[in-house]
């Protein structure tokens, strides 16, 4: 497993996330328990905004589709995620990425903060969502 692991973490900082999907999903659902599920919604969230080999860094071009299915993932294993700052991030991530779930994803940023309080990560997130929210959503109620 730790061979595993080490393997989907150099294809990720390698932006080969189709490779870390088909590694994860080689695995029996019932046996990739949470890190390999997260790792999992990760990839397909990477996938859908980054593209393999960075293929849409430039475009803008979001897969929403790949993204509500990243989600999705991420849902599963909400229980165990509720006190994972990694978990809320992917979370915060991925919504935010999504269309119309800005106010979700400040949710999710603010609770990775709150979990991991000085965390640059957390708090460049945090603003960045909170500075869209202001700017664009008039009635972004969790904003104000």
């Amino acid at each position: 497993m730790e061979k595993l692991l080490r393997k989907i973490e150099q294809w990720n900082d390698a932006d080969e996330y189709s490779l870390c999907i088909r590694a994860i999903e080689l695995v029996p659902e019932a046996e990739r328990g949470y890190q390999l599920t997260l790792l999992l919604g990760r990839a397909y969230s990477n996938l859908a905004v980054l593209g393999d080999c960075g293929a849409h860094s430039d475009d803008g071009v979001v897969d929403q589709e790949l993204l509500a299915h990243a989600i999705a993932i991420f849902e599963e294993i909400r229980d165990d995620g509720q006190n994972d700052p990694f978990w809320h991030s992917r979370m915060a991530y991925a919504l935010f990425m999504t269309n119309d779930r800005t106010a979700d994803a400040l949710q999710y940023a603010r609770r990775w903060l709150e979990l991991e309080p000085g965390n640059p990560d957390a708090e460049q997130l945090y603003e960045e969502i909170s500075k869209f929210c202001r700017g664009y959503v008039s009635k972004c109620f969790l904003c104000k």
